[in-house]
């Protein structure tokens, strides 16, 4: 559960502060004093990747990720603690990504592996996307690369339901604790988040241009 409210948000929000006003020190700080919550990001995150978890551990893609986000500090001063960790969110699931089209690319040692990879998924197969993954081992490279496409297709949201996605499905966040930190109605994150849901799967099963 992410606390918005906390001693622990208010420091953070003096650090995000500091960033912006373009003092290094408070940069590492940052991401000192985030590395417990961005490594529950990244571990979360990572249970929706199956085939990624075989191949990576969760301080792998913190790793990753912190270099990622070292690198948008340099630019990007996301201006509240909500923010920062929706940056965080974002960057993860890009590390996600990257991992994903590593090992099952081309050249990629999983595409070759004997074995296919686990195949975990839950929320009424969201995480599946909207293909038929049932078929024989044959197919399990392919059908791995279309189930993260989802995760690509999340930053063609909306900000606002990026934002929702991001706190009920990558951070795990109830519909009230996300209505909470986003200072809205339980009503209007439910309604957020079926509407990502619906664009979600009309992305995934329009053919890209």
């Amino acid at each position: 559960m992410t606390d918005f409210s906390s001693e622990n948000a208010s420091h953070l929000q003096l650090l995000i502060d500091g960033v912006a006003k373009g003092d290094p020190a408070a940069t590492e700080a940052l991401i000192e004093r985030s590395v417990d919550r961005l490594r529950a990001l990244a571990h979360r995150q990572l249970c929706g990747f199956p085939s990624v978890r075989r191949w990576e551990q969760t301080d792998d893609v913190l790793q990753g990720a912190s270099r990622r986000l070292l690198r948008a500090l340099a630019s990007v001063h996301p201006p509240t603690v909500r923010d920062f960790f929706n940056l965080c969110s974002e960057l993860i699931r890009r590390e996600l990504i990257d991992l994903q089209r590593h090992h099952f690319g081309p050249q990629g040692t999983a595409r070759h592996y004997v074995t296919p990879p686990p195949d975990e998924y839950d929320d009424d197969n969201l995480r599946n996307g909207a293909a038929d993954f049932t078929s024989p081992r044959a197919t399990a490279v392919d059908a791995a690369l279309e189930r993260a496409e989802i995760h690509a297709r999340v930053a063609e949201l909306p900000e606002e339901l990026i934002e929702v996605v991001n706190l009920l499905w990558y951070q795990e966040l109830t519909q009230d604790e996300a209505a909470a930190a986003l200072g809205m109605s339980k009503k209007s994150v439910g309604r957020r988040w079926r509407e990502a849901k619906v664009m979600l799967h009309r992305l995934l099963t329009t053919p890209h241009a």
